[in-house]
């Protein structure tokens, strides 16, 4: 009984170590998104800028 216990205690601190390894990945990857497509409206708005500033 106390072996089957501490296996199932075990298994399910496993488990929770799992899920919370998988939020902080999900929010990683979702911050990683966010950075690149905010870079990519500079890189945009850059170029806009200067081939404004060429057209003069």
């Amino acid at each position: 009984m106390r072996k089957n216990l501490k296996i199932i205690v075990i298994t399910v601190l496993g488990v929770l170590l799992l899920s919370g390894a998988v939020i902080i990945g999900e929010a990683v990857i979702k911050e990683i998104r966010d950075l690149r497509i905010e870079q990519q409206k500079d890189e945009s708005n850059s170029e806009s800028k200067q081939e404004k500033n060429e057209s003069k």
